[in-house]
């Protein structure tokens, strides 16, 4: 029976002498639940009657071929990954293998060392595949009624997919909505998408409103007439009426002075303007998105922000959480812009390895999903022989890391007159990997150079005590 927190894996080799070997191997890693069996029938009879995350498969056994057993776990369970073990290392084997559905494929003996690792990735892959299955189970019951206004959005975060059906609960209010979050997570995007969702016949206008004053702005948003002031020589129309029949969206508005965030307040409460030089009370039909990366509830609190204008805009609130907290999309995006990168620079398709993403993974991206495009449009941009290395990303890695999470107190872990036991030392080290991580397991274990698995037990084992 599978065990709380912890992998099954399942080895199937009528090679006894391997069979023990693989065990004590495995075991030794931290993973703790290892089925062992030596025919392929008991081995599938397990698979088929319980719950397995790995399959450890010999691809000669005497009574059913590994290459059989492959076959009816791809056609009973499609996602269980499977790694075919055999002493037979040649190409013509291998690829049929891994047409065949295969995750990996390992020679005896040289590549038994990689059996962990393989395993590893494995499950890596599995958790992805699985919680994109959980995801369209859980969040896709009623499914997307507008999927390809979020085509732009690369997401295989939960988080993400509540609040793209928030907005399309809210794709017809004429409120404004206000789009928070860190700079670089994707707050045009997400304000496209609702522009997309709105159904407008008119256009998207953007404009980043941080670098007016209350009378540049007003002159940006709603224009004037010919001769309005000196040096007016033509009528401007202004973006509200550019924005006509479509959606203004309106940037960075936590850094408006509080003069211009009278203009605003006014505009967005009535809907209405005057173009300068003009009496005539215009009014607008665009749907209004405003974004900030501000904290806006603490700038009222400053005296920095109007208050009626918090207010007024919380009654459609989307916060966008940085890429950090949105576990599994990094290497999605990663690929993403692995592949538009190399269209861009007009070459083939570069290969990612593992160690390459572990290394993105143990960065907390700052900047967001901006930061890793270019950092992603960098490290293409230097990758020889179509694959990209950590030494393109990892100054910036090692740099953000510093800069950004500093070092354990050395007198926390050495004290005044006495040694940390080992026992208390690495507690130490397992709790300060997990407190600059949010908590992300995969990235703290990858801080700490061991697995998943050992640091899920080291983990059990201080619970239990």
């Amino acid at each position: 029976m599978k065990k709380e927190n912890s992998e099954v894996i399942v080895i199937i080799d009528d090679d006894v002498n391997i069979l023990t070997s693989l065990d004590m191997l495995l075991d030794s890693e931290g993973f703790e639940t290892i089925e062992t069996f030596e025919t392929g029938k008991a081995g599938i009879d397990f698979i088929r009657n319980n719950a397995v995350d790995v399959v450890l498969l010999d691809l000669n056994l005497p009574e059913i071929s590994g290459l059989e057993i492959l076959q009816i776990i791809k056609k009973e369970k499609p996602i269980l990954p499977v790694i075919i073990i055999t002493g037979q290392n040649d190409i013509g084997t291998a690829v049929e293998i891994m047409k065949s559905g295969a995750f990996d494929y390992l020679a005896k003996p040289n590549d038994i060392g990689r059996v962990t690792v393989s395993v590893q990735n494995a499950l890596k892959l599995g958790e992805l595949e699985n919680s994109l299955i959980m995801l369209k189970n859980e969040f896709f019951k009623d499914d997307l009624d507008f999927p390809d206004c979020f085509n732009s959005i690369i997401t295989a975060n939960p988080a993400m997919y509540k609040i793209f059906h928030y907005m399309e609960a809210i794709r017809n209010s004429n409120q404004p909505v206000l789009i928070s979050g860190e700079t670089g997570v994707g707050k045009e995007l997400i304000a496209g998408a609702l522009h997309c969702l709105s159904q407008c016949s008119g256009d998207f206008v953007p404009v980043d409103v941080s670098f007016y004053d209350s009378a540049m702005l007003t002159d940006v948003l709603f224009g004037h007439v010919k001769g309005a002031y000196t040096g007016a020589d033509i009528h401007r129309g202004g973006l509200v009426k550019a924005a006509k029949g479509g959606s203004l969206f309106l940037d960075e508005i936590g850094d408006l002075s509080i003069e211009a965030q009278n203009v605003l307040l006014r505009f967005i409460q009535e809907k209405e303007f005057r173009q300068g030089g003009d009496d005539k009370l215009q009014h607008t039909d665009a749907r209004i998105f405003l974004a900030t990366n501000r904290n806006l509830k603490e700038l009222v609190e400053e005296g920095k922000f109007r208050k009626d204008l918090y207010y007024r805009l919380e009654t459609h609130n989307i916060q966008i959480p940085p890429l950090s907290r949105r576990n599994g999309d990094i290497p999605i995006l990663t690929k993403f812009f692995a592949e538009k990168s190399c269209r861009d620079l007009g070459r083939s398709d570069v290969d990612i390895p593992e160690d390459f993403l572990q290394m993105l993974n143990y960065y907390n991206f700052p900047g967001n999903v901006r930061e890793l495009q270019n950092l992603i449009y960098n490290a293409v941009t230097l990758a020889s022989d179509n694959k990209l290395t950590t030494d393109s990303i990892r100054f910036k890695i090692d740099s953000g890391y510093e800069a950004d999470n500093g070092s354990i107190d050395r007198f926390q872990v050495f004290g005044i007159n006495n040694l940390p036991t080992l026992k208390e030392a690495e507690q130490l080290l397992v709790d300060e990997a997990l407190k600059r991580t949010d908590n992300h397991q995969g990235r703290a274990a990858v801080m700490l150079g061991i697995s998943r698995q050992a640091l899920n037990k080291r983990i059990r084992q201080k619970d239990a005590e």
